[in-house]
């Protein structure tokens, strides 16, 4: 029934699923090439702004998903296109809706069978603006954090020389030193940038990374004790979740730093 685009099938919804199948569907005349053949349609208004992931999780063949905006065959505009995600025969697409605006997503693939669409939204980090950023503390810790449904900012600067959904931390030095930050435990391909500065338009970039740990990222700046700094975290191609890393040497890390100590009996506390 929603072999041709004009039928396409409605769905509604900030998640859901439909099932349908892709047997004995056609290529219309002036169709867009979605990477596969028999395609069939649906259509979707976004009811918010927020990131929506689509996916074909289910279906009984290797499936392509094509995503436009536009009325007619003849105005598609490409949004998203997805194919053999994680490897498998599932296509997967996340794109940030538009509250209003109805996507047309075209179902197709190599082979025919039973089609299961899914979809979800995801509302941005809590972090995801400057002026949002999660206060973090202590010389030395860890925090979970993901790009998922990120933006990016008007003004913000490109991370490492990539234009990314970035997610924001504010820190502020508890002793002079040097700080490394860095992403470890993440599923996708990270980006690091360190900043100090009151606004997104008025940063001074301290320090920069992409691919330092492999597809981890790793910086090291001069900080200065009760100084805050922002670190933007963000994605190189595809977002998810990640841990944020951070530790500060102790004072007495170098020989010539070494701390003093006097009497004939004491004690002192430090860290390694």
């Amino acid at each position: 029934a929603n072999d041709a685009f004009g039928a396409a099938e409605a769905i509604t919804g900030r998640r859901g699923h439909a099932a349908g199948s892709n047997r004995d569907a056609t290529t219309e005349a002036g169709e867009p090439v979605h990477g596969g053949s028999a395609s069939v349609w649906y259509r979707w208004q976004a009811p918010v702004d927020e990131a929506v992931t689509i996916d074909t999780a289910g279906s009984g063949f290797d499936t392509v998903l094509g995503v436009y905006a536009g009325t007619s065959l003849g105005d598609l505009r490409e949004v998203a296109r997805g194919d053999d995600v994680d490897g498998l025969q599932n296509a997967e697409v996340t794109f940030d809706a538009s509250a209003g605006t109805v996507y047309r997503i075209a179902v197709a693939g190599r082979g025919t069978g039973n089609v299961i669409l899914n979809w979800y939204t995801t509302p941005a980090p809590e972090n995801d603006r400057f002026a949002e950023a999660e206060p973090i503390a202590t010389e030395e810790g860890w925090t979970a954090g993901t790009t998922l449904a990120a933006h990016v900012e008007a003004g913000e600067p490109a991370h490492a020389g990539i234009r990314a959904r970035s997610v924001w931390y504010r820190w502020k030095a508890p002793s002079t030193g040097t700080a490394t930050f860095f992403t470890e435990d993440a599923n996708f391909d990270t980006v690091l940038a360190a900043y100090r500065g009151d606004s997104v338009g008025s940063l001074t970039r301290l320090a920069e990374n992409d691919d330092a740990l492999g597809t981890h990222s790793s910086v090291s700046f001069a900080v200065e004790k009760g100084v805050a700094y922002a670190i933007a975290a963000a994605p190189k191609t595809f977002a998810g979740e990640f841990r944020l890393g951070w530790r500060v040497p102790p004072p007495n890390d170098a020989f010539a730093n070494a701390q003093g100590l006097s009497g004939a009996s004491g004690s002192a506390f430090g860290t390694m």
